[in-house]
């Protein structure tokens, strides 16, 4: 398209483009009866990790008229079949458990580009021509249905029905944080104690070819899919080395050793972050060695929470139709669940107040908060109720205490220790910032140590932080003995500062791996 924006060489969908002749052998695979009538793809700025298509098709009987209205999205560069497996694998879970939150429905998905598989048929039979033609597609897909509706904008949110907005969204938010989703203990609630339970990772396709035990092990209903194909949760994608294992981590302490411990391999081997290294390299391993005796990590519930992890207002959708005062737009679509996984509770909020600060106006999101914290207490059961386990969301980690603690680094009530998470999860996504070795810094050298400064300046001050809180623990006569064994916006923003704002958020942020703009 002329003066179209191109895409920068070092974005995930730089060159990634599939030929009308692709698009045309996918869907006459899959929907055998149907044509492509119109294809249009999303230009550069609108999706940073997928290169976009909106299918329009027609079937036999109408040749003229649009009977779907689809979406495929190609992944980029960077990311192997666990992006495509995880996305497909959480929309179907929502599917079968969540069907009140509005996702889009998987039509068909491939992990490699060429060989197609659907829910209900399995793997599809690809010859002749079409098969030519699809193995020139080297990036995994998801083909689903397209939702209905806009995207919500802040001008949506600050306007007459906004609020209405906000508390659609809290409900299903608070839907998924405590419907089962097919997972342990059944309640939304996932705790490990003693490092027993749930699994911390995103979703993987087991097949008997692994050749070990499926454990956690869910097949969606009415697949006709092979008997030992479904989904088990394990792995982070998150993660530099895009971790598979399903062994699963299953603590919280056990989760930020591991991602701490990514971001460290990543600092110690990325020739860009050279300089960030010589600054930050030594005091980092000593919180590597002394990580999960932090209070906060040691004393956790270990409960595990569904998690979007790009729950923001460009990844949601709200209808057209004309409203009235009393008839607000209605929340139409959620998505983008690529990088969704079970994750320690409040992982949710911590990464919209942390990792991608920008997402959100404060005022907006202390709103959502707020709807939730009003759902979470009509879910509080009374004394000997167990029908409905308590802090079933889990917001009231972020709530403060009725009365101000006179020592918030030495409190350890749910508010402060969720404070502290915030300064954990500040440093490990500044010990090796995603931007930074994504983007070219040929003749930016003043550029570039300029933002390592700005990553180690959170990281020292973190981590000093952080010590501090040890050495208070052993001075109360803690011992020591023992040791157990992220991610990524670009801005060294907080949520953006309002008179209004309530929630208390680190005064700089920088964030790091592939924690970038997505749709």
């Amino acid at each position: 398209m002329s003066g179209a924006p191109t895409t920068p060489p070092h974005h995930p969908t730089h060159n990634v483009h599939l030929t009308d002749q692709q698009l045309e052998a996918i869907i006459s695979t899959v929907l055998p009866s149907h044509a492509i009538i119109n294809a249009s793809a999303f230009t550069h700025g609108h999706s940073f990790n997928n290169r976009i298509y909106f299918l329009d098709l027609t079937d036999s009987l109408h040749t003229n008229t649009i009977s779907h209205e689809l979406v495929l999205r190609v992944s980029g560069h960077y990311f192997n079949h666990r992006k495509v497996e995880n996305e497909v694998g959480w929309l179907l879970r929502f599917r079968e458990f969540c069907p009140s939150v509005p996702v889009p429905e998987v039509v068909a998905w491939s992990t490699d580009g060429a060989k197609i598989e659907t829910l209900d048929r399995g793997f599809l039979k690809v010859t002749g021509r079409r098969k030519k033609v699809l193995q020139g597609v080297k990036h995994g897909w998801v083909l689903q249905t397209r939702l209905p509706g806009r995207r919500l904008t802040i001008e949506d949110l600050d306007g007459i029905h906004g609020d209405a907005i906000l508390r659609q969204l809290a409900e299903h938010m608070a839907t998924w944080r405590t419907v089962e989703m097919g997972l342990p203990w059944g309640t939304g609630s996932w705790s490990s104690p003693g490092g027993g339970g749930a699994r911390i990772g995103n979703q993987c396709l087991f097949t008997a070819a692994h050749g070990k035990s499926p454990g956690i092990f869910w097949r969606p209903k009415d697949s006709r899919m092979d008997l030992w194909r479904g989904f088990v949760t394990g792995g982070l994608l998150l993660t530099h080395r895009q971790d598979t294992g399903h062994e699963g981590l299953r603590t919280w302490a056990e989760y930020y050793q591991f991602v701490l411990d990514d971001q460290i391999a990543h600092m110690m081997t990325a020739a860009e972050l050279s300089g960030l290294r010589a600054m930050i390299d030594d005091r980092v391993t000593a919180l590597r060695e002394r990580l999960a005796h932090l209070p906060f990590l040691d004393n956790a519930s270990n409960i595990m929470k569904f998690t979007h992890m790009d729950f923001a207002p460009r990844n949601i959708l709200i209808s057209t139709d004309d409203t009235t005062a009393s008839s607000p737009p209605q929340v139409t679509g959620i998505l983008d669940f690529e990088f969704s996984a079970l994750l320690p509770a409040p992982s949710e909020f911590l990464n919209s107040l942390v990792n991608q600060s920008g997402d959100w106006q404060t005022r907006h999101y202390n709103a959502l908060l707020s709807h939730l914290r009003a759902i979470e207490k009509t879910l509080t059961p009374a004394p000997g109720d167990p029908s409905i386990t308590p802090r079933s969301i889990c917001i009231s980690v972020m709530e403060p205490p009725a009365a101000p603690c006179i020592d918030p680094d030495r409190c350890e009530c749910e508010y402060h220790n969720f404070e502290k998470l915030k300064v954990l999860e500040a440093v490990v996504a500044n010990v090796a910032p995603w931007y930074i070795t994504q983007v070219s810094h040929i003749g930016k050298e003043r550029e570039l140590e300029a933002e390592c400064a700005k990553a180690a300046n959170v990281v020292l001050d973190g981590v000093e932080r952080l010590l501090a809180l040890l050495a208070e623990g052993l001075d109360d006569g803690q011992s020591e003995a023992g040791s157990a064994p992220r991610r990524g916006t670009r801005e060294a923003t907080t949520l953006r500062s309002e008179t209004t704002a309530t929630t208390s958020v680190p005064t700089t942020v920088v964030n790091g791996p592939d924690r970038a703009r997505r749709s």
